[in-house]
């Protein structure tokens, strides 16, 4: 006896038949469903790839402004290498090391950033900064001076920034 029926009586005809009937709609149903789940996963699939083929494109325009704004500190930095090398021209310090920071400055839009200026004076904080010596060594919130920059990038901390302790 089938658990399906609540008589103790086989099922006729007619209610088999009414049975197969629903199946029968019933894998119709699914096979729709199935064939409505396949078009929506490969329209996914269809807007990730144009969602990451316009994020490529952003970061290449985004690339290619960074190297427009930095080429003429790049032409210069070249320049005074060739001076340098070629025809034993004395090069000034001050001029590489501003187009050196220019080309620094630069990469700030990209998420490029400095940690301290040096020679400031700073509440210690381990997260950012380090102690260049072990007798410099500082405990969170105590004053220290900044002796070398530290970097991040994208707010994460790449580099901390070399302090000693401050002398009063």
């Amino acid at each position: 006896m089938s658990p399906w029926f609540s008589s103790k009586q086989e099922p006729h005809s007619d209610e088999i038949h009414e049975f197969q009937n629903q199946i029968q709609s019933l894998q119709m149903e699914l096979a729709e469903r199935d064939k409505i789940i396949a078009a929506l996963q490969a329209d996914l699939s269809r807007v990730q790839l144009e969602q990451k083929e316009l994020q490529n494109a952003a970061v290449s325009q985004a690339i290619e402004q960074y190297i427009q704004d930095i080429a003429p500190t790049a032409v210069q930095i070249y320049t005074q290498a060739y001076l340098l090398e070629t025809q034993t021209r004395p090069v000034a310090a001050e001029s590489i090391a501003l187009a050196a920071v220019r080309l620094l400055r630069g990469l700030e839009p990209l998420g490029f950033q400095p940690i301290g200026e040096i020679g400031a004076t700073v509440n210690f904080d381990p997260n950012l900064h380090i102690a260049l010596s072990p007798d410099s060594e500082s405990r969170a919130g105590e004053p220290a001076v900044i002796r070398l920059v530290g970097i991040a990038f994208r707010g994460q901390v790449l580099r901390k920034a070399g302090v000693e302790r401050r002398k009063d």
